[in-house]
């Protein structure tokens, strides 16, 4: 599907700027057909003139407009290509989300343990009675009667409020999943984290269908959590 994308955007491109180079429709002054010719004996008399060497006119010269590049033309190509490329970039950022989400926790430095490296929200003093609290919600949400993907995703909305409740500063540059992962995030449960996390991920962004199979391993990584936080 993306290369299908880009290649009909190029095609695009060459065809509107192919036009472009073609530049406007010229026009030239009338061509007259001289190949038939009239006898001498049916012409009429023409009456003499005094001055005999009198030049005649010079003969209208055809004017030939010069090929030039249409200025809309190439407007409308440089248009064209800075959407395509926007059109790219948004397409790739969006394939790229769910996976730099995860980044903070699969892809961050590592202590000499393995934990996962500290950020600003998980060397806070984290209220541990907030983050009970959401833990608690996110298992109610997770066992309510409901189709299983919503059910992950409700429940990880869940934490996320409890993180927002904290009191914690969220960075400029952090997502609220990797924001909410640093908040409730203690030595032990990274696994967990990341598992949840990345079911959440799945479900809202990549088109995973989720199973009721899904719900039973995030419900026992959340009752994980609680014991990690009581």
């Amino acid at each position: 599907m993306r290369r299908l994308f880009v290649v009909a955007a190029v095609l695009c491109v060459v065809i509107v700027l192919a036009a472009a180079l073609q530049g406007a429709a010229t026009f030239t002054a009338p061509r007259w057909d001289t190949s038939w010719r009239i006898a001498p004996s049916d012409l009429p008399e023409r009456p003499a003139f005094d001055n005999a060497d009198q030049s005649a006119s010079p003969a209208p010269t055809p004017v030939h407009g010069a090929a030039h590049v249409n200025p809309l033309l190439v407007i409308v190509v440089l248009a064209l290509i800075a959407v395509v490329v926007l059109a790219y970039i948004l397409f790739r950022l969006r394939q790229r989300t769910p996976r730099r989400f995860t980044t903070s926790l699969t892809g961050a430095p590592q202590g000499d343990g393995g934990e996962v490296a500290s950020t600003p929200a998980a060397e806070a003093d984290v209220p541990p009675a907030v983050i009970r609290r959401g833990i608690a919600h996110a298992l109610v949400q997770i066992r309510e009667e409901r189709p299983p993907g919503d059910a992950i995703i409700a429940a990880w909305l869940g934490l996320e409020e409890s993180a927002e409740d904290s009191g914690l500063h969220r960075r400029p540059a952090e997502t609220a999943a990797e924001f909410t992962a640093a908040a409730i995030a203690r030595l032990g449960a990274e696994h967990e984290v990341r598992e949840l996390l990345a079911l959440y991920q799945g479900v809202r962004f990549g088109g995973h269908r989720a199973t009721a199979a899904d719900v039973v391993r995030a419900t026992a990584y959340l009752e994980t959590l609680r014991e990690r936080w009581s």
